[in-house]
């Protein structure tokens, strides 16, 4: 049993450290003008110079002063977006090609909106109109656009339409972030490095509260980045 935990946990971080490699490398070629590739290698070398210089007190520590300087000026850069911007969540995409507008041509709504024209392969519905759409992924959302709050994603199983299934993967989401990381490597190494077993359970309760605090403003700013820069990310 051992052996296979510790098998499936090797996979999982290999996963979740390639992920992270993946992200840093995208946030340094947008800042710095490097290419994908070498931001994710210079990144890992980071990485790799401070846990081997200092191990598990490298990493404590400056995750501690990453921790404060990501959660400040996620903070403030969140509530400033959410003062400051006049359309409280993205409008109706503009499509793209071969896109089917949710409603027709004359209805007054998003076929308009955009100058739709007649399909081509869906009789009687209006589609994205090449000569007059835009040439890249603008930053509205499909089909209706978004809200700011969908208050019944988690008892409707069709509030985030056309994505299927949202209360089944919100529930799944919370359940998952809320036990799965028991067993996570970076979770227990925490708790080995403190001095007393009250100290860890301390530290794991206030965690816990603290969680809230960290983890509405990063949610908010990924909506944010996600409404402002979409059109040069299409991933997003």
């Amino acid at each position: 049993v051992e052996l296979m935990a510790s098998i499936a946990t090797i996979i999982s971080f290999l996963m979740l450290l390639a992920g992270n490699l993946v992200g840093m490398g995208l946030i340094m070629s947008y800042l710095w003008g490097t290419d994908t590739t070498s931001g994710i290698w210079i990144t890992a070398a980071i990485v790799w110079i401070y846990t081997a210089g200092g191990g598990l007190f490298s990493v404590a520590y400056t995750d501690v002063v990453q921790g404060l300087i990501g959660w400040s000026g996620c903070m403030v850069t969140a509530f400033w977006f959410i003062h400051n911007e006049d359309v409280p969540a993205p409008p109706p995409s503009a499509g793209f090609e071969t896109y089917v507008y949710p409603d027709n041509i004359g209805d007054g709504g998003i076929c308009d909106l955009y100058n739709g024209t007649a399909c081509t392969n869906v009789e009687g519905a209006c589609c994205y109109n090449s000569e007059t759409g835009a040439a890249a992924p603008d930053n509205g959302a499909y089909p209706f656009g978004d809200q700011r709050i969908f208050s019944d994603q988690m008892s409707n199983y069709l509030a985030l339409t056309p994505f299927p299934n949202a209360m089944f993967w919100n529930w799944a989401t919370i359940f998952i972030l809320g036990f799965g990381n028991l067993a996570a490597l970076d979770f227990q190494a925490r708790c080995l490095a403190a001095k007393t077993p009250r100290t860890a359970t301390i530290g794991c309760l206030l965690a816990g509260c603290f969680t809230f605090l960290i983890g509405i403003p990063f949610a908010y700013l990924g909506a944010i980045t996600r409404y402002a820069y979409a059109s040069a990310f299409p991933l997003l």
